[in-house]
């Protein structure tokens, strides 16, 4: 399957360590290529069959900027807390920000929550989560592992949080991670729901290993080398 890739700019923009970043849509009916957008998710603004999503080429610094001043631009990270599965023993950062409602995996270890997929096989691997109500945070960050089979195809991740649900193609993501861009009322909890569907996979193989959730309360705006680039 063939992540989404026709795209239209909207009005709605979105400022970003003080530059205005335009908010594109794109079609809810194909996955989306995580390597090229991420998904801005708040309640109550979606489009009928479309996700809005950021393109990551408006996040790069202008051309017209001399690197070494690119370089000592900083946009404000705030990590707000860690989600995994030893959550408990060395996070939260503070007070509690996330509280797990269902884990239906293959294997849960220390390490990771592994989502995987046998060929023919029917069935949903599920992580859900809630961020609580009162937690200060716009971006997370999910670290992962492998995400292609034995024939190269990337997993197909459903994602639901707010009423809204897509899915993303991590082909471009192995040992790398995806992100949202969380929007809209931080007062109330937000329920988080990963999906690793055979439906979705076209009952091929797949496999989805998520490592860590990470929590901000800035997005990121320079890209980031791969987890495992040592």
């Amino acid at each position: 399957m063939k992540g989404a890739k026709r795209s239209t700019k909207s009005k709605s923009t979105i400022e970003l360590g003080g530059r205005i970043i335009p908010i594109q849509r794109v079609s809810g009916k194909a996955p989306i290529d995580a390597s090229r957008f991420i998904p801005v998710v708040s309640t109550g603004a979606r489009g009928a069959g479309q996700v809005r999503v950021i393109d990551r080429v408006d996040l790069l610094p202008s051309p017209t900027i001399a690197p070494a001043v690119a370089a000592t631009v900083h946009f404000g990270d705030i990590l707000v807390d860690v989600f995994s599965p030893i959550y408990g023993s060395y996070y939260p950062l503070g007070a509690p920000a996330f509280v797990i409602n269902e884990a239906r995996l293959r294997l849960i270890l220390n390490s990771v929550w592994s989502m995987a997929l046998a060929p023919g096989e029917q069935d949903d691997q599920i992580l859900d989560f809630k961020i609580m109500n009162g937690i200060q945070a716009n971006y997370l960050k999910v670290l992962i592992g492998h995400t292609l089979d034995a024939s190269g195809n990337g997993a197909i991740l459903m994602v639901g949080m707010n009423g809204t649900q897509f899915n993303l193609d991590l082909k471009a993501q192995s040992y790398q991670y995806f992100d949202l861009v969380l929007l809209g009322d931080q007062s109330a909890a937000r329920d988080v729901r990963f999906t690793l569907s055979s439906a979705a996979n076209n009952l091929r193989s797949a496999v989805c290993p998520i490592f860590q959730v990470e929590l901000y309360d800035s997005i990121r705006i320079f890209p980031d080398p791969s987890v495992f680039a040592w």
